[in-house]
């Protein structure tokens, strides 16, 4: 180990991140609007104190953003599903990506390793539309689509098993 926080064997947090910091990443992934004098409290720590080292935490990149957690299905789209796309040619993927890019109904899209090129995860309105989406997808290469039944682990921390 060379000064980092261990997480999981043969892995751990830069030596700039310490335990404090790993507490206020938690927090944060639980509830973001939290005040500074409440997070300074859970931490242990002064609301300026705590303050200083979520404004690090950004400036390093390590904090990128702050999210509303909507859920998709009450705006009218219940249906949830993958689609892993083997896109043959460096042309199609970018094709892809930019067709991802135009489309509201793709709410991810991930680059993979292996026989796939991407992931793709759509939030569509009705089976009628995730097979609209899905016939479009299939112009960039074959296409796999797998429906999400329940999702047991959602969202969970990626400070939690840090430390």
């Amino acid at each position: 180990m060379t000064g980092g926080i261990p997480l999981t064997p043969g892995v751990e947090l830069p030596a700039h991140i310490d335990h404090i910091d790993r507490d206020i990443l938690r927090e944060l992934e639980e509830d973001a609007r939290l005040p500074w004098a409440e997070l300074g409290r859970r931490v242990s720590l002064t609301a300026p104190a705590v303050r200083e080292r979520v404004l690090r935490l950004q400036r390093e990149g390590v904090l990128t953003g702050w999210h509303a957690s909507v859920d998709a299905g009450r705006l009218g789209r219940p249906i949830d599903a993958y689609v892993r796309v083997a896109a043959p040619s460096q042309q199609r993927q970018e094709r892809l990506v930019e067709f991802a890019l135009e489309h509201p109904e793709v709410v991810e899209c991930h680059g993979l390793t292996g026989d796939d090129s991407y992931l793709v995860r759509v939030r569509v309105t009705d089976m009628h539309a995730l097979d609209r989406i899905t016939t479009s997808l299939s112009v960039f290469g074959r296409t796999n689509t797998s429906i999400v039944l329940a999702s047991p682990v959602s969202r969970r921390s990626t400070a939690s098993d840090i430390g």
